[in-house]
């Protein structure tokens, strides 16, 4: 059997004084583990937010992350420039671009991801590296029971339109766990549709860059979905699950 997860991005642009912030989600919050085979969310291990120009951000490790697990990058860039954007880690994990989305306007959206990672402790560090950028915004989940990626959708729209990635390929019936992330630079805070549950939100002022996911079981597509009233970009990402006998 195969099971899997989707994974999806939105962005969305505004002006403001800007702050810096990073999260975690506390251990009380934590899901219970996904049932043997089936991709689940275990932890934010990683965040940081910052307004000044840079070309790269190392984000400590804050929660250990399990040998063979899979860390899903979330990155949000204003006033970029075009150029690589990389991963890397203490433990040389190897970290691929699954998603890259441009708004037009000199604002970039990805996901990045490495699956069947080394383990890695609180000792251990996440370099994000990225072109000549004005204000980031980055968030690292940790999700179980990966094997690979399906496939992604992709999209950007304009102010006072709701966020969509665009639906993802047909999935499987078996259990996958959707999981989306919202940047929002400018205006109202986003709201999740389609189920969601939401995770800790970064903030740069009233930017920000929100993460969710829920589990789903039906056949079907998924999309990245949810409320903005400014400029977004949004993705999507299918992981498929391990096999089991």
């Amino acid at each position: 059997m195969l099971a899997g997860v989707v994974v999806g991005v939105c962005a969305t642009l505004g002006i403001g004084t800007w702050t810096h912030q990073a999260s975690l989600l506390p251990a009380s919050s934590l899901p219970a583990p996904a049932s043997p085979g089936a991709p689940g969310y275990v932890a934010r291990i990683a965040s940081a937010t910052g307004d000044a120009y840079g070309m790269s951000t190392n984000l400590p490790v804050g929660h250990a992350v399990t040998a063979g697990d899979t860390l899903v990058v979330a990155i949000m860039l204003t006033n970029t420039h075009a150029g690589t954007v990389s991963a890397t880690d203490s433990q040389g994990n190897t970290y691929t671009t699954a998603a890259d989305q441009l708004d037009g306007a000199d604002d970039r959206t990805l996901i990045v991801t490495a699956t069947a990672v080394k383990a890695l402790s609180t000792s251990d560090t996440i370099t994000v590296g990225y072109p000549y950028t004005g204000e980031h915004h980055l968030a690292v989940d940790e999700l179980t029971n990966v094997e690979t990626i399906a496939s992604h959708a992709a999209a950007t729209g304009a102010a006072g339109t709701d966020f969509n990635s665009g639906p993802t390929t047909t999935n499987t019936a078996d259990p996958e766990l959707v999981f989306g992330v919202a940047g929002v630079q400018g205006g109202a805070p986003t709201t999740w549709s389609n189920g969601f549950t939401a995770l800790p939100t970064l903030l740069v002022t009233h930017d920000q860059l929100a993460t969710g996911y829920r589990k789903v079981t039906a056949a079907g597509t998924y999309a990245a979905a949810g409320t903005c009233d400014h400029q977004w970009m949004a993705a999507a990402v299918v992981f498929t699950g391990r096999h089991h006998a």
